[in-house]
């Protein structure tokens, strides 16, 4: 599940996610440029996936040019790719809290939390939530959700 946070600046949002699936579950936040999130939520509708497209959106903290070597900690990650021949769509989710404070040498801590799943789904859902991301954007849906359906 997808929250939209809009700010001040034109095209900037906070995207709140909430990931769950076989006992597994993660919650976090970033900023994202909107444009970035309405570009990935146009590209949900493509029939069929290759593993080459890029369907995926991610955000996190990057320190300034130079400090602590450029490490990039991703805090929302997501990644919609194909699974096998039969139609079923994976979502990547990588989820984490960030780092932890940095320590007396200067580097960089783990995530306090961290959570990577992968929920199984249909084109169709893939499709609508693509659909909801948009209009949760726009201002008509409050939330965007995905559910999972494994076909056999």
């Amino acid at each position: 599940m997808m929250r939209f946070i809009p700010d001040d600046e034109e095209d900037l949002c906070r995207l709140a996610v909430e990931a769950a699936t076989d006992g597994f579950s993660g919650v976090s936040t970033a900023w994202f440029n909107t444009s970035k999130l309405i570009e990935f939520a146009s590209t949900l509708d493509a029939f069929p996936l290759t593993e080459h497209d890029r369907h995926s959106i991610s955000s996190g903290l990057t320190p300034q040019s130079g400090e602590h070597g450029g490490v990039y900690f991703e805090m929302v990650g997501v990644r919609i790719h194909p699974v096998g021949v039969r139609g079923q769509v994976g979502v990547l989710v990588h989820l984490s809290t960030g780092p932890d404070q940095m320590t007396n040498q200067m580097t960089l801590k783990r995530p306090r939390g961290e959570v990577h799943l992968e929920l199984l789904t249909t084109y169709e859902r893939t499709r609508l939530f693509g659909d909801h991301l948009l209009r949760m954007i726009q201002g008509e849906f409050s939330e965007a959700e995905i559910g999972g359906e494994i076909l056999f």
